[in-house]
């Protein structure tokens, strides 16, 4: 399964994914758009992280949970019609 994380500060939020490299060099952080993970997040393939930077709380999302809190945290194009 696919790990995204969404970040959700004072200043708005933003979606990010780590890439995992084979390398010795380090691992690369993306910036994602919110289709790109609603895409994969209603395919059953991905989990995302919502993290809250005011509260220091984390909350874990996937294709199970309840829609309410799906609405809540990450909007209406994550529920399926």
């Amino acid at each position: 399964m696919n790990q995204y994380n969404k970040y959700i500060d004072l200043k708005g939020s933003y979606f990010t994914r780590v890439h995992k490299k084979k390398s010795k060099h380090g691992d690369k952080l993306r910036y994602l758009r919110e289709e790109t993970v609603a895409k994969e997040f209603l395919k059953g393939s991905a989990t995302v992280i919502v993290h809250i930077e005011e509260l220091d709380s984390d909350i874990e999302l996937d294709n199970f949970s309840d829609p309410e809190l799906i609405r809540t945290y990450l909007g209406d194009k994550f529920i399926e019609r």
